[in-house]
């Protein structure tokens, strides 16, 4: 949660009340979550990164990839290793 924002978002899950730090603003994807590049299929890669809806990549041993290229959510898909 911004600690700069006090407003509080409560979410109902079943028969308990939930916070949710990000409001209807929760990022796509999150730090660590494994993507493939939509246009190439590149990857998996690691998210690294990312700010204003924008994502930085990166390889298993935390090596940035794509010379930091950021990529919007829609350029990404979540990696599925079953399927």
């Amino acid at each position: 949660m911004d600690p700069d924002n006090q407003e509080v978002h409560f979410v109902i899950d079943g028969d308990r009340p939930l916070v949710n730090d990000y409001g209807d603003s929760k990022p796509e994807f999150e730090l660590g979550d494994r993507v493939l590049i939509v246009s190439s299929g590149e990857g998996p890669y690691l998210i690294q990164g990312g700010e204003g809806g924008r994502y930085k990549l990166c390889d298993d041993s935390g090596n940035t990839v794509k010379d930091g290229q950021e990529y919007a959510k829609d350029d990404l898909k979540s990696y599925n290793p079953f399927g």
